[in-house]
C-alpha cells in the first residue's frame, strides 16, 4: 500500500513541476490535464488507505478492551465467589456477619435483635428476610436502631465501611477479588435504581474495583 502512495505522490510532484515549467506555453493546458489526472489517480489509493487505517483502529480498539466479569452466585470462579451471596465471615461494627448479603438485608430492619440475626444468614436465606420490608416507602434503612436515609452520605459511608471490613478481614474474599485481574466487574442481575435496592450495580461493582486497586498497590 505504501509504495502506491509514494508512487502517486511522485506523480503529483512531477505534474506540478511540469505545469510550472509549461506555464504560459502552448502546451499549458496539456500540463494542467496531467496534473488533474495525477490527483484523480491518487484519490482511490487514499480512500483505500483511509479504509484500511479505520479497520486497523477498530481492530486495535476492540482487542484492547479489558475483559468483563459478570458477578453472579452461580457463575464460575471468580465471578461466583464475588457474589454477596457467598459465605464470608467478617465483623462489622462489632456485629458478626456470615455474608455481605446478610448485612445488606439486615439494614432493612429497625429491630436490633432481628438485624443481628439476619447478619448471620447467607445467600437466599438472607435475601428472603428483606422481602417483607417496606423500606422503599420512605427510603429509610437502619443500623442498630438508628434510621439512615438511603440517599445520604452517611449511608454511602456505611457501605464503604462494610466492604472495607469484608475485604480487610476475609482472605478468601481478597483472593477472589485479586483473581479478577483487570477485568471490568459487572452485575447484570442487579438493579440500577437506588429507590428499589439497597445496593445498585454501580455501588457494588465500583467499590469492588476500588478495593481491588488498593489491594494491588499494597
Amino acid at each position: 500500500m505504501w509504495k502506491y502512495l509514494a508512487w502517486n505522490a511522485a506523480a503529483i510532484i512531477c505534474a506540478v513541476a511540469a505545469y510550472n515549467f509549461a506555464k504560459g506555453a502552448p502546451w499549458e493546458q496539456l500540463a494542467w490535464v496531467a496534473y488533474i489526472a495525477a490527483i484523480a489517480m491518487t484519490l482511490p489509493t487514499l480512500f483505500v488507505a483511509h479504509s484500511l487505517y479505520s479497520q486497523y483502529r477498530a481492530f486495535k480498539r476492540n482487542n484492547s478492551k479489558e475483559p468483563t466479569i459478570d458477578i453472579g452466585s452461580e457463575e464460575a470462579f471468580p465471578a461466583g465467589e464475588l457474589s454477596n451471596f457467598t459465605a464470608r465471615s467478617f465483623t462489622f461494627r462489632g456485629i458478626i456477619c456470615a455474608s455481605m448479603e446478610g448485612l445488606l438485608q439486615s439494614l432493612k430492619s429497625s429491630s436490633i435483635e432481628e438485624q443481628i440475626h439476619i447478619c448471620t444468614l447467607v445467600g437466599k436465606d438472607a435475601k428472603r428476610t428483606g422481602r417483607k420490608s417496606r423500606w422503599k416507602e420512605n427510603q429509610t434503612l437502619y443500623w442498630q436502631g438508628e434510621a439512615i436515609d438511603r440517599h445520604s452520605d452517611e449511608y454511602q459511608q456505611l457501605i464503604d465501611e462494610a466492604f472495607d471490613a469484608l475485604y480487610t478481614q476475609n482472605k478468601d474474599a481478597r483472593m477472589a477479588l485479586l483473581a479478577s485481574g483487570n477485568a471490568v466487574l459487572t452485575h447484570s442481575v442487579g438493579k440500577n435504581d437506588p429507590n428499589q435496592t439497597v445496593l445498585t450495580e454501580y455501588e457494588f461493582c465500583s467499590r469492588l474495583m476500588q478495593i481491588r486497586n488498593r489491594l494491588k498497590a499494597t
